[in-house]
């Protein structure tokens, strides 16, 4: 993992390997948190991916010419089809102020990114306004901690052969869970929640 800055923006950047988290944060999202004070409280926090729940996970786009695979549309998305979908929706907390912002919108502040490779690493790079972390900007960050959490998904996903490789973790961040043979609709292990403050 990564913390950095410009002008603008506090930038969180993490890469895993790892199947179990993966789908914990394709179903339950990532939850960057920021405190000012050092006290790694999360004051503020962004979530990314958004779950939609009266339809799952957010459905991610998709062009239009591009035909699902039959019975196995959801299962796909649930891991993430990497290179033709990117989840989109996020939402920033702050207080009682509750921010949802969309990255396909041309007036949104937030940036997301969430990609992967051919090797089944998942990357993802978040940027927060910094005037939304702190009002005075860089210069209220001089005991910024930084937490990223991702939640243990109750929601069964299923992936079939040729699904996310198994492996060690990379980055920064802990390995929750183990790799699994690989064969029809099998299922990563279970990740154990990731708690990490920077």
């Amino acid at each position: 993992y990564m913390i950095s800055n410009d002008q603008s923006h506090l930038y969180v950047s993490f890469d895993t390997d790892d199947k179990g988290i993966i789908r914990n944060i394709m179903m339950s999202g990532a939850r960057i948190s920021v405190d000012t004070n050092g006290k790694k409280k999360g004051t503020a926090y962004l979530k990314y991916p958004l779950l939609e729940r009266s339809g799952g996970q957010q459905r991610p786009e998709r062009n239009s010419d591009e035909r699902p695979e039959r019975g196995r549309d959801t299962q796909r998305a649930g891991v993430m089809s990497f290179g033709e979908r990117m989840p989109t929706k996020g939402i920033f907390v702050s207080g009682d102020v509750k921010l949802g912002f969309d990255t396909r919108e041309d007036n949104t502040e937030f940036k997301a990114v969430m990609i992967g490779d051919s090797l089944g690493v998942l990357y993802c790079m978040i940027g927060i306004p910094i005037y939304k972390v702190h009002p005075e900007g860089l210069n209220g960050l001089e005991e910024l901690a930084v937490g990223i959490e991702v939640e243990s998904a109750s929601m069964p996903v299923q992936m079939g052969a040729g699904g996310m490789p198994s492996g060690g973790q990379r980055g920064g961040g802990r390995s929750g869970g183990g790799g699994m043979n690989q064969g029809s609709h099998q299922m990563p292990q279970q990740a154990e929640p990731v708690k990490i403050w920077m």
